[in-house]
């Protein structure tokens, strides 16, 4: 989306994964990259994918809850016309008019996917982008708390879903990331590793 800073490692990490997830045999692995991300091809994949990683930036909103979405690539119009047929964002009340989603697990590698604003968590509770998710069907989401470099993400990320496309249930494979990195001497500070949190796994 050109109103958003580019990601130069999400393509680095959306590749790595799509690698990983595509030695498993019984594993339909799609790639959706720039230009490809769209609505349309995300809203395919809420009916299909077991697993679904989105790296993408969030856009939150402190006096529309529902307005809060994810950054995807417009089409079908001007991004900066005041009424385009699709700016690109993927904004919470859509989720009501889209596929039911079959995610086991809904990855959100995007810097602040987690928290939402200070004003709806005081007045509502949490309403950020992991409970659109669940709503909408996923068993679980990982999402990030806090601002992380592109960098950091896109190591913690390649070392989640190699554990959980070995097997892993997600909760251990967010453990077996975090302690990669935590034991590493690039990523040790906890700043690179902690912000991410799984949320919905067991919930009834």
């Amino acid at each position: 989306n050109p109103r958003f800073d580019a990601l130069p490692d999400a393509a680095v990490e959306g590749r790595r994964l799509a690698a990983d997830w595509g030695r498993r045999r019984d594993s339909r692995s799609r790639l959706y990259l720039g230009a490809q991300a769209t609505r349309s091809a995300l809203f395919e994949e809420f009916a299909k994918a077991r697993v679904l990683h989105i790296a993408s930036h969030a856009v939150s909103s402190s006096v529309f809850a529902l307005n809060t979405g994810l950054v995807l690539t417009p089409v079908d119009g001007d991004p900066s016309a005041p009424e385009p047929a699709d700016d690109g964002v993927l904004r919470a009340w859509e989720f009501l008019e889209a596929p039911r989603l079959r995610a086991d697990v809904v990855v959100l590698s995007g810097c602040e996917t987690g928290p939402g604003s200070e004003w709806i968590a005081m007045a509502e509770g949490s309403l950020d982008l992991s409970r659109f998710f669940l709503e909408a069907g996923a068993g679980a989401v990982l999402s990030a708390s806090w601002r992380i470099s592109d960098e950091a993400t896109a190591e913690f990320m390649t070392g989640f879903h190699r554990s959980l496309s070995r097997g892993a249930s997600p909760d251990q494979a967010l453990n077996a990331a975090q302690a990669a990195m935590s034991g590493s001497r690039r990523w040790a500070h906890p700043f690179n590793w902690a912000a991410f949190r799984l949320v919905g796994l067991g919930d009834e």
